[in-house]
């Protein structure tokens, strides 16, 4: 609906099977084809990859898969070589398994712990997960970990209103997933749920209403950490 107010047309299920210039030869684009044939005028393709890895370094030399292998920390299968940010793959505690993770923040703490180890103290990485945030069409959108859940495998908690959404994604009792639409200021909390793997069984409807807080937590698992604290 942001999209739509803002002038812009959503097209779905549809896939382009060819970018057209003006004429033959042309280096500019002036349309492209849908796979329903139909034709939309543009002046501009963006074309979105992904990230691929740049892992020729350490061909040869250190295990690869989609990305460079790592322990937790940090080395690769080369004696002496480590590595980290988005050339490898990290835990990704979320789904709970090894992935390329290319984002900033994984980057900068495996980085520390690459630091870490390589000046002989040794660091365990504590993974990371997918994350995103920016502003889209006058709305703040946030998301982590696991969006698109399996419903045979997963519980969801959804809240949603004209200017907002919010979906959490959980599975046995611990949040593995979220999206925030329109009000992102609980995602930090949420966040963290994720990271240390707290059970919220008998109170996951909390974790979406718009006056979620610290004391919306129980207490028993919140009071040892602000009584450290201070």
């Amino acid at each position: 609906d942001a999209v739509r107010t803002a002038g812009a047309e959503v097209v779905t299920s549809r896939r382009v099977v060819s970018i057209n210039g003006s004429h033959p030869g042309s280096r500019a684009v002036s349309s492209v084809t849908l796979d329903d044939r139909t034709r939309i005028q543009c002046e501009m393709v963006i074309v979105a990859v992904g990230v691929a890895p740049r892992t020729e370094l350490a061909e040869g030399l250190a295990s690869i898969r989609r990305g460079i292998l790592v322990d937790e920390a940090m080395r690769t299968s080369a004696p002496g070589i480590f590595a980290c940010g988005d050339v490898c793959e990290t835990h990704d505690f979320a789904r709970d398994q090894d992935a390329v993770l290319a984002i900033w923040p994984n980057a900068v703490s495996g980085g520390a712990a690459a630091g870490a180890s390589m000046a002989g103290n040794d660091e365990a990485y504590e993974g990371c997960t997918s994350m995103n945030a920016i502003p889209y069409f006058g709305l703040s959108i946030a998301s982590a970990g696991v969006v698109e859940h399996d419903p045979t495998a997963h519980e969801v908690a959804v809240s949603s209103s004209p200017r907002h959404y919010t979906k959490v994604v959980l599975k046995d009792g611990i949040v593995i997933g979220m999206i925030a639409v329109g009000d992102t200021s609980k995602c930090g909390m949420l966040y963290l749920l994720m990271k240390h793997k707290v059970r919220v069984d008998g109170w996951q409807d909390l974790l979406v209403r718009e006056d979620f807080g610290l004391l919306s937590i129980p207490e028993s698992l919140w009071r040892d950490q602000v009584t450290a604290a201070g």
